[in-house]
């Protein structure tokens, strides 16, 4: 535990006492939200989460991890039942996890309930825990990627390539489980510059792509103002051409919300 500090780009680890595992969820398709993390290393640009919990953006690499999280929920799945969002405001696989195990945990408590997940990640660490989901009567397995690999790095300079996340995503296609990509935030001039992106999702047998469009939160335009004219970002014409490719493919696409 002495090189916690290694694994996180940006101010030093802390801890935060858990008071609750299960949240109520708002989003279409789950029952609660499991977040084992305050905060997030990954350091996306375009990353909505501090507006939704109201932290400062300056302040969201601050890691906080969630210390007796797993111990908590044991208590609450004897009461809580229905489908649980894994990583719905911050990623539960960013590096920190390779060290602290939170999210494991947390799944090997739900594994006993054998209850419905949903995980949502930006990371193919989550291919350690790939024997976990594999027994659960019910997984739900998605990998965010918005570009490839050469775009990729204006936006995600802390995450895991796309090709990795890819390679991850196929790994659990090839044991039958429920797997899907996220493309979003898709930006213009950078999502739809991105050729090879559907037909690699298509050759890695994934059938299933949700579409994200960029939601421009207070404090968002001026972040990506620095990378891209703010003008040139359209994501409804990124998102529609990016429907059409996946439908050309044999793909089923729909919107996140």
């Amino acid at each position: 535990m002495s090189n916690l500090d290694d694994f996180i780009p940006g101010p030093k680890l802390k801890y935060q006492v858990c008071s609750c595992a299960l949240s109520p969820s708002r989003l279409p398709s789950l029952d609660y939200a499991l977040n084992p993390y305050v905060g997030c290393s990954h350091n996306c640009t375009y990353c909505y989460a501090p507006n939704i919990l109201k932290i400062d953006r300056s302040a969201w690499n601050d890691v906080k991890v969630k210390s007796g999280i797993s111990k908590l929920l044991s208590k609450e799945l004897k009461t809580k039942r229905g489908v649980i969002g894994l990583g719905t405001v911050t990623d539960p696989y960013q590096p920190i996890e390779s060290v602290i195990h939170n999210t494991r945990q947390c799944l090997q408590e739900i594994s006993k309930e054998d209850l419905p997940v949903s995980l949502l990640t930006k990371s193919d660490l989550a291919i350690r825990d790939l024997n976990l989901y594999a027994n659960l009567t019910r997984a739900e397995i998605g990998f965010s990627i918005s570009t490839d690999d050469e775009h990729s790095k204006f936006f995600e300079k802390d995450v895991p390539l796309p090709s990795k996340r890819l390679a991850a995503a196929k790994e659990f296609v090839d044991i039958g489980l429920n797997v899907y990509i996220l493309i979003g935030p898709t930006i213009y001039g950078i999502t739809d510059k991105s050729d090879s992106l559907i037909n690699d999702i298509a050759d890695s047998g994934i059938k299933r792509v949700m579409v994200d469009r960029l939601n421009l939160r207070p404090g968002l335009s001026d972040t990506l103002e620095n990378i891209l004219p703010f003008s040139s970002i359209n994501s409804d014409q990124v998102s529609n051409l990016i429907k059409f490719r996946c439908k050309s493919a044999g793909i089923k696409v729909e919107d996140v919300f």
